[in-house]
């Protein structure tokens, strides 16, 4: 027979279930909605609108949790977002594009006649309203396709590509795709997974690429047009339909599961592919580890679905890193998915907290209170203070690691920082590279490289190039129990335009897991030129940071003086009866709450 005891605990245990059901976590908007939307444009840690009238507003890392307005220098006719920047086409004067964190727009080589703009991770193409493509910037692969893999700070026509043509992408990576005015796809740039839909030889030496544009196999009529991401490539046809190349899809066009018809306009992001329906509505796929698919889960998703709250009354959609987002036919905005700097606009920042539904951008009717994320039992770990950089005359660089989305190092390899730290299983925390300080005599180009040793620690997610100079190649590369993850950097600027965050990896920790940083230090096969050689290592930095997944101990907590009695009756019934009532109480007026929220949601 049960106790009294055991009796008040099992009721007790059911109200708390009961509740847990019912009162589901959500992040609320800080603020009232803001409407006049044209085109909402995410890009990684920032995003930009398009406002009626040609204004523009970005909000999130580099500016506020909600819009703020953006200057430029003419009315903008059409705005577009990559990792590293903002670009729009102005009325008067021509091409205009800001980098993230920049207070004003810099023009970027193109005047009048420039009919839409792509920004690229390091290189940024247009449309000439003659119909000539032309680009400029980075070029390791060939991806400004003038036949060289020359970087050019001034733009370039691409070959073969002086007329005819109607829109260009430059997605996330090193590729780029243009439509024709007849309907066919070209792409050129890296091909390392087959993401110019065509095979090709190697344009450097040792990596597939094209330095000029490829025919896509099968699409050379019936496009109506083209969106590529870090290293895949989609095209919407005239009959509806979405196909895709490339990084999971292989290297011929494939139809997309639940995209196969009624499709109006697509877009990717760099692990994402959302679209607009005929009728309105929004669907996506691809990567979900911060809800940017919308669908209110978590989960991965191989075929397009529906997302939440959106199945119709939208007028654009558009992807970013790890959020999307949407304009509205109202003129409202709507945004999804990585919210740790503010991204989504909606008045808050949320770590590494999932926002798996769309959610309003507003304009804020209040000082917007920030959301942190929740520690692990026994406590957040102590930040401890950052070390001033050293001056610009060596080549220094060090790891930290968030474990609570702040984007403080709670434990990193920088003078006074803690080499430890701990996070409980099941908890994602973020690893980070910064790039300290330069040396004045750089190579043309080098890289840095950092190996992790990894024991019950999944990668997650992973935000590369933070820095809009840093060109991560292909991400994480994993050999049997390591991870590695770096940077690698042409130098066409000054060198302190490098310095700072250089990139990001995302991990969740499992039970009993750690991570050991094994080596950091430049990558030896891409030093082509100067003299690194002195500061290659940072001493004693080898098997020294570590982060463990475990469960702090909890510290018990002491019974307070003339507290309950528990003597071998059961104690004291009355008390007893007593905090039922009061748990009772709280959980039912919860359960009403959630009830109520639910019912305004």
């Amino acid at each position: 027979m049960l106790s009294l005891r055991s009796l008040l605990f099992l009721v007790a245990g059911v109200l708390a279930i009961a509740v847990g059901a019912i009162a589901v976590p959500r992040q609320e908007a800080h603020g009232s909605p803001l409407t006049g939307f044209a085109a909402v444009r995410p890009g990684e840690g920032d995003t930009c609108a398009l406002m009626a009238g040609g204004s523009v507003k970005c909000w999130g890392q580099s500016y506020s949790s909600v819009p703020v307005n953006f200057p430029t220098s003419a009315p903008v006719v059409s705005l577009a977002a990559s990792d590293t920047a903002f670009c729009a086409v102005e009325t008067t004067t021509g091409v205009e594009c800001w980098a993230y964190g920049a207070a004003a727009v810099t023009p970027f080589g193109w005047g009048s006649g420039i009919a839409s703009v792509s920004p690229g991770t390091l290189h940024q193409c247009v449309v000439t309203t003659g119909g000539a493509v032309q680009c400029r910037g980075d070029n390791l692969y060939g991806q400004l396709g003038n036949g060289t893999t020359t970087y050019s700070a001034t733009p370039v026509g691409v070959s073969g590509l002086g007329s005819g043509m109607a829109s260009v992408s430059t997605g996330f990576g090193r590729h780029t795709c243009a439509l024709t005015a007849a309907g066919g796809v070209k792409c050129w740039g890296g091909n390392s997974v087959g993401q110019l839909g065509a095979p090709t030889g190697n344009c450097d030496g040792f990596t597939s690429c094209s330095s000029t544009p490829v025919n896509v196999t099968g699409l050379s009529s019936g496009v109506a047009a083209v969106s590529i991401g870090r290293q895949f490539s989609c095209a919407l046809t005239t009959g509806g339909a979405v196909k895709c190349w490339g990084l999971g899809y292989g290297p011929n066009p494939v139809t997309i599961s639940g995209l196969s018809s009624s499709i109006a306009q697509i877009s990717a992001g760099v692990v994402n592919l959302c679209a607009r329906t005929t009728g309105g509505a929004a669907k996506c796929l691809g990567e979900n580890q911060f809800g940017q698919v919308g669908d209110g889960t978590t989960t991965a998703r191989s075929s397009a679905v529906n997302v939440g709250g959106l199945s119709s009354g939208v007028a654009g959609i558009s992807s970013g890193v790890y959020h999307a987002c949407a304009a509205l036919t109202s003129g409202g905005g709507k945004c999804w998915g990585f919210n740790q700097s503010g991204q989504l606009g909606n008045g808050t920042t949320s770590g590494f907290q999932p926002n798996p539904v769309p959610m309003d951008v507003v304009v804020a009717t209040q000082k917007p209170t920030f959301t942190p994320t929740p520690c692990p039992p026994g406590g957040c770990p102590t930040n401890t203070p950052t070390a001033t950089p050293p001056p610009l005359s060596v080549l220094d660089f060090s790891i930290g690691i968030d474990t609570n989305g702040d984007t403080v190092n709670d434990c990193g390899t920088r003078t006074g920082e803690a080499l430890k730290c701990a996070i409980a299983p099941g908890s994602m925390f973020q690893l980070r590279l910064f790039l300290n300080s330069l040396p004045l005599d750089l190579p043309q180009y080098f890289g840095l490289d950092v190996s992790l040793e990894l024991a019950g620690v999944t990668a997650t997610g992973f935000v590369e190039h933070d820095w809009p100079d840093c060109s991560f190649g292909l991400g994480p590369v994993f050999f049997s129990n390591e991870m590695h993850f770096g940077c690698g950097i042409g130098v066409n600027s000054p060198a302190s335009s490098y310095v700072g965050l250089l990139a990001r990896a995302a991990f969740t920790c499992s039970a009993s897991g750690s991570l050991t940083l094994v080596h950091g230090g430049p990558d030896p096969t891409h030093l082509v030129a100067g003299n690194l050689s002195a500061h290659s290592e940072i001493p004693g930095l080898d098997e020294t940071l570590v982060i463990n997944c475990v469960n702090p101990t909890p510290t018990p907590t002491p019974q307070p003086v003339g507290g309950l009695a528990t003597d071998a009756t059961g104690g004291d019934d009355a008390s007893m009866w007593w905090l039922l009532l009061v748990g009772a109480g709280v959980a039912i007026g919860t359960v009403v709450a959630a009830r109520s929220v639910a019912q305004r949601v």
